[in-house]
Parts: C-alpha cells; structure tokens; sequence
C-alpha cells in the first residue's frame, strides 16, 4: 500500500473518469459479455499451502475456494449490478462467508465498518435470495432489503436497488450520480478483522484495495 501511494505521488495518475455503464434492461448471463468495464484479480491465489518454514515454522493454509478472477458492474435507471468470475465453478451457496460483496458509497458520511457502508450475502438466504445489510457502526450488520443473486457454474452476478444504497446522501448529491468502492470477498475466516483480507480465503482487490465504480449516465 506504501509503495502504490509512493509511486502514485512520484508519477502521478490520471484524473479518475466517469466509467459506468448503463444498461437499458436487466442483465442476463448473456449480456455481461458486452460489458466493457473489466476488473481483474490474481488468479491462483487460493491454492493450498502445507510446507515446512524457517527453524520450527510450519505454513499451513486452506481457507482458500472459490478463485476471483474478473470482476463487472453495471447499472440500470433502478439498479447497480455486480458480477464475478471464479477460475472453478462456485461453491454451494451454503458456504460459510460466501461470494460476500462490501460496498462504500463516497457520498454517504457514516463511517461504517471499516469505510463499508453495506454489506451482501453475509446472511444467504437460499439459492437465489440474500440480505443487503448495512453497518450501523462497526462490524455490526442490519438488514436492508431482500436482494436477489444469480449463479451458473464460475459465474455469479448480484441485483441491488439503486434506493437502497443512499443511505444518508444529500439530495445534490444523488443528482450527481453513483460513486462507489466495492470488494469481494470469499470465505472470511475472523468477522470483523481487516487484517483476514491478507492472510484467509480471497479478495478482489487484494488487502485494503477497492474497486471503484463512478458514472453520472443516471435518469
């Protein structure tokens, strides 16, 4: 994190721009193709971990399942969608921490958990149907709405009403559009420990990293 913030400083960056895409209907597996915004993860940073280390040091790890590998989003006039790509098909829905999705809205003013605003498939509800949840402080969770997720073998995508992610905005500010962080996360070992990012399951990005999704094409 040091060294991206170093070399940003030292180069510079381009000003962010406006990346959102607008979809005129509700996605299906087949439309997500045509997606142009493209996040990529690492690929085979799940596999297992058994080897002796320095001295007594033993490395052990296999917390990682499901494998991240290319991340989407896109929205409609109601909707933000969310969609995810895993080098194997996806796990049973009744996995513990499962595919979870953490959002941050830039415009919302609660801190969160974390700088997290939401939360989805903490709680999983069944095979098509899990909670949005919001933190109200910390790693403390309420339910927000009933959103619906869709999964077909390494593919998966969540629905999100655009109303429920408002929080407490100020009306200019939803006439400016959506500006969003998001991350995924798979099979969390410690809840509330940011530190699990680096050491347990995968996330896309890794560690503290987001993903950001910005567009003012909203009706």
């Amino acid at each position: 994190m040091q060294l991206i913030g170093d070399i940003r400083r030292y180069k510079g960056m381009s000003e962010p721009v406006d990346s959102g895409t607008f979809l005129a209907a509700e996605p299906d597996f087949t439309a997500w193709p045509s997606v142009p915004e493209l996040y990529r993860d690492f690929e085979g940073d799940t596999m297992r971990r058994d080897h002796a280390g320095y001295g007594s040091y033993h490395y052990f790890q296999d917390t990682g399942r499901n494998d991240l590998v290319t991340l989407k989003a896109a929205h409609t006039d109601h909707c933000l969608y969310f969609y995810a790509k895993t080098k194997d098909p996806i796990t049973h829905y009744t996995d513990r921490h499962w595919m979870m999705l953490l959002i941050r809205n830039r415009r919302q003013h609660s801190p969160g958990w974390e700088g997290y605003h939401y939360i989805v498939n903490r709680t999983v509800i069944d095979r098509s149907k899990a909670l949005l949840e919001h933190s109200t402080g910390g790693w403390n969770w309420k339910a927000s709405a009933e959103i619906r997720y869709f999964v077909s073998g390494n593919e998966m995508y969540v629905e999100i009403p655009l109303a429920q992610l408002r929080g407490d905005e100020a009306p200019k500010d939803r006439a400016k559009g959506i500006w969003i962080e998001f991350k995924w996360v798979d099979n969390m070992q410690n809840e509330g420990d940011i530190a699990d990012f680096y050491l347990h399951g995968d996330t896309a990005p890794e560690g503290r990293l987001n993903f950001v999704y910005k567009s003012v094409d909203e009706s």
